[in-house]
């Protein structure tokens, strides 16, 4: 099994570029850092809440996307919908290698 670093580490590799690439063209330095922090606050509770009730993955999933739209949208300043598009690209990008990955 693959532990919670390791899982953080591909984590972060593929969304940090995939919402700084979203973001517009001044704010993708600040996207990224935004998308690192946003990661190490939701990826370690959706570890824990998947590890305690694995049934839970898709709503776990669909409560990180929405909290890191939030994030990008509050914090970066990001326009909502290309928040929202960020979050969906990178959360469905990795939910889709997490699915291949453990099955």
């Amino acid at each position: 099994m693959i532990g919670w670093a390791a899982a953080w580490l591909v984590t972060i590799t593929l969304e940090v570029p995939l919402v700084a690439a979203c973001a517009p063209r001044g704010m993708r330095r600040c996207s990224a850092l935004d998308a690192l922090l946003a990661n190490s606050f939701t990826h370690p509770l959706a570890w824990i809440a998947v590890a305690h009730h694995p049934g839970a993955w898709l709503p776990v999933e669909g409560a990180v996307m929405v909290a890191e739209a939030l994030a990008y949208g509050f914090v970066t300043g990001m326009p909502w919908w290309r928040a929202a598009c960020a979050a969906a690209l990178a959360n469905g990008t990795t939910a889709a290698l997490s699915l291949l990955w453990w099955h």
